[in-house]
């Protein structure tokens, strides 16, 4: 539930930022996957990593990367974790319907 938080929460931040931009886009997936330690007594979660796949006309691709960035930041869920947990995000753009 924690990742599936993760993920929720990363994906209304890059909607708002990616609004914020100026920065139409349609049909956003997110996939996730995540690690765990399990070898620990708790099998704590190592790392997070968030993929977007969404629609974005071309001449928006690079300022929707750079919004990426922002993401975690922007993340209150995110930012609650435990700093050792390793998080990143990917971005895959596809054509529009």
């Amino acid at each position: 539930m924690t990742v599936a938080a993760a993920a929720a929460c990363s994906g209304y931040v890059y909607a708002k930022i990616l609004k914020k931009k100026r920065i139409p886009y349609e049909n956003m997936e997110i996939e996730v996957d995540y690690t765990q330690n399990l070898d620990a007594p708790v099998h704590v979660i190592q790392s997070i990593h968030i993929r977007f796949q969404l629609a974005v006309a071309k001449e928006h691709h690079e300022q929707a990367e750079k919004g990426l960035k922002l993401v975690k930041k922007g993340c209150p869920v995110v930012q609650s974790l435990n700093p050792e947990v390793q998080i990143t995000e990917q971005v895959k753009f596809v054509s529009g319907e």
